[in-house]
């Protein structure tokens, strides 16, 4: 059911519910777009709201919890869940209500708990400086908006401190913004291609602008690896591969993504095609006694890398499973990035191995675990065209980037294939500075990207790519699956001081992120001046891949097999990123050379060190921001 907003599963509520001191039995219902729970509990419930907010999201706390001395039942025995019967059992006021104004006040703490996933943060410093990143604003702001609160993405970004950021909702008056209507399967194509679809396909819609880019850099490549990813990766805690196959299943028949494929035919643009059914894409491939297990999964690898993806055959990823030895295995994952963001990639697995260790428990609630995801791709994709027709993001644009000047890292021209080279930085060191300074991680990783550009090209000022998620900020826009990614043209400069230059970032970055849908190819077309850059900056950090480390543990980079690969069509990507098992913050650094001349490419990494040294020193660490 919804309440605010929010899809809730009552079920759920309920079993937190009885899960508390005392609590013989809950039940919880919706009234008038407010939780109510009724409990039939040995002591006054008066602590149980607090108890609930220990185990709850924000939203999914009882507006009202009612003691009852016992349940009302239907005529054939069965509890009788009408809001008018449970309230005619509900005992006068020894239960406390709360108080409106203590559950006005009190929501957007819990919320900042739930966001950020600690109980204790500095009220000082940012939303970002405290750890928060894009994908968890997103989750703050669709609790907020559930709850009739107008509060943006670049509020939440923009806040110089929670404390502002609190002034500031209690400030806000009530959303008057309508929420984004429920979309009709095939109501973004015409009525004649949709008749003239397979009977399996279940919705069909447009590709998103950057999923238009990446299929033309796939189809203009001679070689399979553009936006083709494959990770190998050790994992040790024991995989049954029958549960880990229905698993797999299970998140596949969730999510219409992993069930889709693209047709380049049907219609006089190229669609998404979601299925209905599938086959689970996993292999299990077993170590034969006696023969070295790294051996056969490099073999498996270099094959995924060469293997490519058939576009208009869903689903477009596919997993390996290599049995190592008991209780160690090898994941393989290969992905078309054409479909799945990092994010979405890592959160399916999540997702997988938290099912996987479900079954293996016999968990009776394994079917209610997972409710359905409200905001499907789909969406993305029409509020990517409500702000290709939204004046205000046009303006937006134009502002920013009056006067820009178009770069390019690449200095030769490219008569062959892509040479793609590697160069992995520890840059662990800025987290103790950022954290010293009360900044982002993020923002201080981007400002050595500025630093070390600003080096290369022999000017403080400078335009770049940086990677922003689109995702919706309503209930589900962090769960979905899909490619919500941008590539946003960012006017920044290289002050002197590269803390100073990270918090120019941080706020050029928040009055932009309203307007982030808007596809990058709109913005340079506007501006009339060719493509403005051919270098990206990205910084991923995937909580999710935590939870998978409550039950098992990631192999390390150095001790044991391990491969990752992600390429893009860019001359110049720079990935901060921070990874299990080491939670280390990382620069890659990935040049192609058929672009980017040896000279150059000396140049680039030298760079990238001497702002990282500059950049670095102090005491501890928060991390930034999660756009993949």
């Amino acid at each position: 059911m919804k309440v605010r907003g929010h899809r809730i599963e009552t079920a759920g509520v309920e079993a937190v519910l009885e899960q508390l001191p005392g609590v013989r039995r809950a039940c919880v219902v919706a009234h008038e777009n407010r939780l109510l729970a009724f409990v039939d509990a040995a002591d006054d419930c008066a602590d149980l709201y607090a108890g609930a907010a220990d185990g709850l999201a924000a939203y999914e706390v009882p507006d009202r919890i009612h003691r009852v001395r016992e349940f009302p039942v239907t005529v054939n025995g069965k509890l009788d869940r009408r809001v008018q019967s449970l309230t005619a059992v509900a005992l006068p006021p020894e239960v406390r209500q709360r108080d409106e104004s203590d559950s006005a006040r009190g929501w957007f703490e819990r919320a900042l708990t739930d966001a950020l996933g600690v109980r204790s943060h500095d009220e000082d410093r940012s939303f970002l400086a405290n750890g928060g990143d894009s994908i968890l604003a997103v989750r703050l702001v669709s609790d907020a908006r559930s709850r009739g609160t107008e509060l943006g993405i670049g509020d939440v970004l923009g806040a110089s401190s929670l404390r502002e950021l609190a002034a500031l909702v209690a400030d806000r008056g009530p959303r008057t913004e309508p929420e984004d209507e429920e979309l009709l399967p095939f109501s973004l194509i015409d009525a004649e291609v949709r008749d003239g679809l397979p009977y399996d396909v279940a919705d069909a819609y447009p590709l998103s602008a950057a999923q238009e880019g990446m299929l033309f850099h796939i189809r203009s490549d001679s070689a399979v690896g553009v936006y083709h990813n494959t990770v190998s990766v050790r994992i040790r805690g024991g995989l049954d591969p029958l549960a880990f196959r229905v698993a797999l299943a299970d998140t596949v028949r969730r999510h219409e993504v992993l069930r889709t494929s693209v047709d380049e035919w049907s219609a006089a643009e190229p669609l998404q095609l979601v299925h209905r059914h599938v086959a689970t894409p996993l292999s299990v491939v077993s170590v034969p006694a006696g023969s070295d297990a790294d051996a056969v999964i490099d073999e498996i690898v270099s094959a995924e890398r060469v293997r490519p993806f058939d576009l208009d055959r869903a689903p477009l990823f596919r997993l390996t499973l290599v049995r190592v030895a008991p209780g160690e295995d090898q994941l393989i994952i290969s992905d078309s990035h054409l479909v799945l963001d990092g994010w979405s990639w890592t959160s399916t697995l999540a997702e997988v191995v938290d099912r996987h260790n479900a079954l293996l428990r016999r968990d009776q609630a394994y079917d209610t675990r997972y409710p359905p995801v409200p905001v499907k791709f789909v969406d993305y994709v029409a509020a990517e065209r409500r702000a290709q027709s939204s004046a205000a993001t046009s303006q937006a644009w134009a502002e920013h980037l009056r006067g820009v000047r178009p770069r390019r890292v690449a200095d030769v021209r490219s008569i062959g294939d892509r040479d793609v080279r590697r160069t992995e930085i520890d840059a662990d060191a800025l987290r103790e500075r950022a954290a010293a300074a009360g900044i982002s991680v993020r923002h201080l990783a981007m400002a050595v990207h500025v630093h070390a550009l600003a080096d290369v090209f022999g000017d403080r000022e400078l335009v770049t790519g940086t990677t922003a998620n689109g995702r919706l900020e309503r209930e589900g826009g962090v769960d979905a699956r899909g490619m919500f990614l941008n590539m946003l043209p960012l006017q920044l400069r290289a002050l002197a001081d590269p803390i100073a230059t990270a918090e120019e970032c941080a706020r050029t970055e928040a009055a932009l992120m309203p307007h982030r849908r808007l596809p990058n190819v709109d913005i340079t077309t506007a501006v009339g001046k060719g493509p403005l850059f051919d270098y990206g900056f990205n910084f991923v950090r995937f909580h999710r891949l935590s939870d998978i480390e409550r039950t098992h543990t990631f192999g390390s980079k150095d001790d044991d097999s391990h491969f990752s690969q992600e390429d893009t069509d860019f001359a110049l990507m720079a990935t901060f990123s921070i990874h299990p098992p080491e939670h280390r913050l990382a620069l890659m650094l990935v040049v192609d050379t058929a672009r980017v001349s040896p000279p150059r490419h000396r140049r680039i990494i030298q760079a990238y060190r001497a702002a990282l040294a500059d950049a670095a020193t102090a005491v501890d660490a928060t991390e930034g921001d999660t756009s993949s």
